[in-house]
């Protein structure tokens, strides 16, 4: 039900022909549109967001690739490491030069050790800790051939991400959008904690397919319920609430993965806010047009009269109103189906595309800048998230589609014009940070 309950641009567009229909929607003739109460569950709501958006984030750190090289022997623990390199790595980390029996520092310095020019494969390796720490890769030696694993967490967990937003949306609409976000909250802290204990690579892959199973239906429903809880032009902005936490989560990993440089420590710093998030059990409600819908009537009832106490609005016929809207909105049990017939198929596709280009850009760029050539990847994920919330706040001001293509091209210009103030050789780092900028605010803006 939910999924038909979310229409922004319709709330924009069709003005009277809305509030004409308003006046036949029980829920928002009792507590009205917008009141104290809405705003309340508006701030609150959109937290559950952030323990998910770690969990989605927190790879940009924990998988991040930095330098690596062959494990120096033990008698050559001592040799600086460019010079061990230099020696015995004529290719790359991956092969290594057979060492002579007897060498020493001393005769690798001064250039009188000898280079045999038969190679090994290298089964060990040391790693450049100075920007992320230690990471999966640091711990599982995912590189040289086993680099492709590294992709294969990210895609696992995104791929399990999709199948949670169907099945999330099919949980919510069966047991309620409350108890599917407490229920998916508290697996959610168990996953996040568990992930501490796991010892092998494939442990960790099991786990965050598990947590992007969760994740994805914690955001889906606390999206539904904050939009189901309002009516009008609100529903527009209660639901762009839901974006302001996922630039607040990357500040918040970029500055935790700055304090604890060990993917374990991360891991459990970012999962202990979801436990808390439990406790608003007692004050957050179960969506009042889903009981409705569900024939729930006491509940909702029960929820509406406390609603509208707080928001000062007196009603005497409670009764009548839920009464007249449950006897004139018995229609046909929606499916998935009717999103492929009649004037739905063309919407459908129109907005599955969208959907696609902008999400596939969004991510593209915001889960991969750990691979780009960036001087400083804490700093450059801080700017991203900092560019994403004025994108995000031009939701709210409603302004046409061509007005926010406009400033899109604008803000993208305006980057490329920033005065160079870095020596030359930072010049790619410099222009690979301006696009990602970029490239985040025009999607993040088009995308919300």
């Amino acid at each position: 039900m939910g999924l038909f309950k979310i229409s922004p641009v319709q709330v924009l567009n069709k003005g009277n022909q809305q509030d004409s229909a308003e006046e036949k929607d029980a829920v928002s003739t009792i507590i009205g549109n917008y009141g104290r109460w809405q705003l309340m569950m508006t701030l609150i709501l959109p937290l559950f967001a952030l323990p998910s958006t770690f969990h989605i984030y927190l790879p940009t750190f924990t998988t991040k690739l930095t330098d690596f090289w062959c494990r120096r022997p033990a008698n050559l623990s001592s040799l600086p490491v460019e010079s061990w390199i230099n020696y015995s790595q004529p290719i790359d980390a991956c092969s290594v030069r057979e060492v002579p029996q007897g060498i020493t520092v001393e005769s690798i310095m001064n250039n009188t050790a000898p280079m045999l020019e038969s190679l090994k494969k290298c089964l060990e390796w040391e790693y450049d800790r100075s920007e992320v720490g230690d990471t999966i890769i640091t711990e599982w030696s995912l590189v040289c051939d086993n680099a492709s694993f590294t992709t294969l967490s990210e895609v696992a967990f995104l791929v399990s991400v999709g199948i949670g937003g169907v099945t999330g949306g099919w949980f919510s609409d069966k047991f309620g959008r409350k108890r599917t976000l407490m229920g998916m909250i508290a697996f959610q802290s168990i996953l996040g904690v568990l992930c501490i204990f796991v010892k092998t690579f494939t442990q960790y892959i099991l786990v965050r397919l598990a947590l992007g199973l969760v994740s994805v239906s914690i955001v889906y429903a606390a999206f539904v319920l904050s939009v189901e809880l309002v009516g009008g032009r609100w529903v527009t902005i209660a639901g762009s609430f839901n974006f302001f936490p996922l630039p607040t989560a990357y500040i918040i990993v970029s500055l935790v993965s700055i304090a604890l440089p060990d993917w374990r420590d991360i891991q459990l710093a970012l999962a202990i806010p979801g436990p808390c998030l439990l406790l608003l059990w007692f004050v957050i409600p179960e969506s009042p047009r889903w009981l409705l819908s569900t024939g729930r009537i006491e509940e909702a009832k029960t929820i509406l009269e406390k609603a509208a106490k707080i928001n000062n609005r007196t009603v005497d016929d409670v009764d009548k109103i839920i009464k007249l809207y449950s006897t004139d909105h018995k229609k046909e049990e929606p499916s998935v189906l009717m999103l492929f017939k009649g004037y739905l198929l063309k919407r459908t596709f129109c907005l599955f595309i969208a959907w696609f280009s902008m999400n596939l850009a969004y991510y593209g760029l915001v889960l991969n800048i750990g691979k780009f050539n960036l001087e400083n990847l804490h700093m450059t994920s801080i700017i991203l998230a900092v560019v994403e919330i004025p994108a995000i706040t031009a939701l709210n001001a409603h302004l046409p589609m061509s007005a926010l293509a406009v400033l899109s091209i604008a803000g993208g210009g305006i980057i490329l014009l920033l005065p160079d103030t870095k020596s030359a050789k930072d010049e790619s780092s410099k222009e690979t940070t301006n696009t990602a900028c970029g490239g985040t605010f025009k999607t993040t803006e088009n995308t919300s």
